[in-house]
């Protein structure tokens, strides 16, 4: 799999308007370098601190997430979590990328809505049976 390269794709897509040569003058690296990346390149510890420094932290920790897990054998990958743990805090078992982001987004959007607050209440009566 190339964790990485599908990370760093969906960062630039998110946070820089869809433009490689956005990141790249952030991160004061050539264009040519994030697109070989996003092709597929392993990245080298210097150019992967030099696009994180360029990151919010939360695109920097699941880029940073996504990289060891192209370098781990699969059977390891779900002890990589880009969950942050605060005190007091329940944090999500191992999930794929995809999900933990919708399970984010769908807190969030409960935070601001009561009607998605209401309904995500309606689906776990449905689901775990309360």
């Amino acid at each position: 799999m190339q964790f990485a390269a599908t990370a760093l794709s969906s960062i630039i897509s998110n946070s820089f308007g869809g433009k490689k040569n956005n990141l790249a003058l952030a991160a004061g690296c050539p264009p040519n370098v994030i697109t070989k990346l996003t092709s597929g390149q392993i990245f080298t510890p210097q150019t992967l601190n030099l696009i994180c420094e360029a990151l919010n932290d939360s695109d920097a920790r699941t880029l940073c997430a996504a990289v060891c897990r192209d370098h781990l054998p699969k059977r390891f990958h779900k002890i990589i979590s880009t969950a942050e743990s605060k005190p007091n805090q329940r944090t999500l078992p191992p999930l794929d990328e995809k999900t933990e982001s919708i399970i984010f987004d769908l807190a969030d959007l409960c935070s601001r809505d009561s009607g998605a607050r209401e309904w995500l209440h309606q689906m776990a009566t449905w689901m775990f049976d309360e």
